[in-house]
């Protein structure tokens, strides 16, 4: 039932979570900052 820790899935799931988290960064920025342009 435990398998070993698979560290390329880890990393996989690692790059995905911190790409989620980069765009809704972006989309906030996009959404707080004044609209000058």
């Amino acid at each position: 039932m435990h398998q070993p820790l698979d560290i390329d899935h880890v990393v996989r799931l690692y790059r995905t979570y911190t790409d989620d988290l980069e765009r809704v960064r972006e989309e906030q920025r996009a959404l707080l900052a004044p609209p000058t342009r």
